[in-house]
């Protein structure tokens, strides 16, 4: 009961809602304002005590609707902040990819989600990188057009060991440096993120 009092007064000193899935108000903040130097960790989908659970960053958006990649409903997520941060429980049964409707008064569209897609590089490509002995490097740094998990995008991945942070933007995300934040592969020193439905040239 102490612990629910607490975490209700930070939400309410913050601003924010408590969370079922006790996620701190920091997280969404540092998610926000661009900060958070491993969203992975935070947005897409995650096992709560309950099921699955969904969180996603879509400045703009008044409200969201979870579906899965076929096209069945899976939730409707909770605004968290009103920069555009939503949680809430999603029913599937597995993880998962996962798209969302967004909606802004009658404006809607449509987008998968980055953070809810697994890794494309493997341990594999770990080892032999750390060995100095990768032979296919050309395939796996860079941008490259892929189809992951079922959906097409672009797989991007660039070495900066002494980052703390990197990002992709373009067209395709108004080049909002806080939407393509990408994943950090420890070992290696390689960033990388998938970015579903992405097209050349954009």
């Amino acid at each position: 009961m102490k612990k629910t009092t607490r975490q209700t007064q930070a939400s309410a000193e913050s601003g924010h809602p408590p969370l079922a899935d006790n996620l701190p108000s920091a997280e969404i903040e540092a998610i926000v304002s661009g900060l958070h130097t491993d969203p992975f960790s935070v947005l897409g989908v995650h096992a709560g005590a309950n099921g699955f659970i969904a969180r996603c960053f879509v400045p703009g958006a008044e409200s969201i609707t979870a579906l899965a990649l076929d096209g069945s409903l899976a939730g409707e997520l909770a605004c968290l902040d009103p920069a555009g941060f939503f949680a809430g429980p999603v029913a599937i049964k597995i993880q998962q990819p996962l798209r969302y409707r967004a909606c802004r008064g009658d404006v809607e569209w449509s987008l998968t989600d980055p953070y809810s897609f697994g890794p494309v590089l493997g341990p594999m490509d770990d080892y032999f990188l750390r060995e100095g002995s990768h032979l296919r490097l050309f395939d796996k740094m860079g941008a490259h057009p892929i189809k992951h998990q079922g959906v097409d995008g672009f797989h991007f991945a660039v070495w900066a060991p002494n980052a703390r942070r990197v990002s992709v933007v373009g067209d395709f995300n108004e080049w909002d440096g806080r939407r393509h934040v990408m994943r950090l592969r420890r070992d290696t020193g390689i960033w990388e993120i998938f970015a579903p439905d992405v097209r050349p040239g954009s």
